[in-house]
């Protein structure tokens, strides 16, 4: 089980890893991280493309997959925007709307990773149902572990950013 706590704080000292930027303790880690995964995202849902269009004619499995990068490589670029602006006017992380943004953006990600994660899915399975049985199994123990210790970790960041938000004040 990951233990939060055995994360070393930092320290400063040279050749340590810098420490986050303070002034965002709910957005800033978080909207970093999904500005690279919606940017990986995009750009599978781009080779992806480009690799169903000249295929004629499509396998029901790659009408499927065609259908899912249609819907999410919209939503991925979406959130890509929402982050960058986020990440652009800081200023923002004090409104009272600022949960209800968060909550959208969120599900925006969550909804097009799944489109992106079911598009591969079907390529997999147009090309050897083994393939794509396996590419399910190893994407749901990925969720679950992402489930149990990705939580624990940002946790253990953001209360560390709290911490040093308090020490500066």
């Amino acid at each position: 089980m990951f233990d939060p706590s055995a994360i070393p704080p930092e320290t400063g000292e040279t050749g340590s890893i810098p420490p986050p930027p303070v002034g965002k303790p709910s957005g800033g880690f978080r909207f970093a991280s999904s500005k690279l995964v919606c940017g990986a995202l995009i750009a599978v849902d781009v080779v992806m493309l480009v690799a169903l269009i000249p295929v004629r004619p499509l396998s029901l499995p790659l009408h499927v997959a065609l259908i899912l990068t249609a819907l999410s490589l919209p939503i991925m670029v979406t959130r890509y925007l929402l982050a960058t602006f986020d990440d652009s006017h800081p200023e923002l992380a004090e409104f009272p709307s600022r949960s209800s943004f968060d909550t959208l953006a969120s599900a925006i990600e969550f909804v097009g990773t799944g489109a992106t994660s079911g598009a591969l899915l079907f390529c997999f399975l147009h090309v050897n149902w083994i393939a794509g049985v396996a590419f399910l199994v190893a994407g749901g123990l990925g969720f679950l572990v992402i489930s149990l210790y990705g939580d624990a970790a940002v946790k253990a960041w953001r209360e560390r950013e709290i911490d040093r938000t308090r020490v500066t004040k």
